[in-house]
């Protein structure tokens, strides 16, 4: 257990999470919208069940322009109370 100590000497437990981080590919078509990987909605729908939250979205590679084909890469973190 982790305790932090206020001015006034009190203790309190501080929250405890554990983090997963998952990659993602979008896809980008020639109108420059990002396709988001088919079935994505129940994976995150699942981890939301699962009391996953997602915190952050962090850009790992650039999209390569508005080309067709290009693909961005991303990675999302996710949190939850231990």
């Amino acid at each position: 257990m982790i305790y932090n100590v206020c001015n006034k000497g009190e203790r309190y437990n501080m929250e405890k999470f554990e983090y997963k981080t998952i990659t993602v590919d979008i896809k980008h078509t020639i109108t420059g919208y990002g396709k988001i990987p088919e079935g994505f909605d129940d994976e995150l729908n699942k981890m939301g069940e699962e009391e996953w939250e997602l915190v952050n979205i962090i850009p790992l590679t650039p999209c390569g322009g508005l080309g067709g084909g290009a693909v961005g890469r991303v990675g999302l973190v996710f949190k939850r109370r231990k």
